[in-house]
């Protein structure tokens, strides 16, 4: 008797349902972190945006928005403090435009124009001008919380003077 030994299309089937069982196992735990680090990217970037957007306007004006003024200072011209002078004020430094992705998703994007930046959790960005005439920006991270560690940990940017 001459059988031949080889693999069946079932036995084949099983191996493929397995991979792709294991495949789906492996996503569900990469997905997210990927997201969450492409946020922590994406803030970073922004902030580099904005540490040029202030050296800007500290170049026009001789120091960094007040921590009233704050990030908005870059956009609108803030309106004068005690005898801070204004008149040098050159912008906008910068345009905050979020896209916010409609439900059909692919190319139904839109810009939405902010009155103040949001990072990419929807959280607005923490502007503070130091005594010392540096300024920082901050991101509370994914939980929107000062403090934290991991995802939920804080971004910070210090322009200095």
């Amino acid at each position: 008797m001459n059988r031949r030994r080889g693999i069946t299309l079932i036995e084949l089937m099983v191996v493929v349902v397995i991979v792709g069982l294991i495949a789906a196992i492996a996503s569900v735990k990469i997905i997210p972190h990927r997201k969450e680090e492409t946020r922590v990217r994406a803030v970073k970037a922004e902030m580099d945006i904005f540490s040029i957007s202030l050296e800007m306007y500290r170049l026009s004006i001789g120091h960094f928005p007040s921590t009233d003024q704050g990030l908005p200072a870059l956009v609108k011209k803030p309106s004068a403090e005690g005898d801070e002078d204004l008149d040098a004020w050159n912008g906008p430094y910068i345009k905050y435009r979020r896209f916010a992705v409609t439900t059909g998703g692919g190319c139904g994007c839109r810009g939405v124009t902010a009155e103040e930046p949001t990072d990419p959790w929807g959280n607005k960005y923490v502007y503070q001008c130091n005594s010392d005439g540096s300024c920082d920006i901050v991101s509370y991270g994914k939980d929107g919380v000062s403090g934290g560690t991991g995802w939920n940990a804080d971004i910070v940017r210090t322009c200095i003077k």
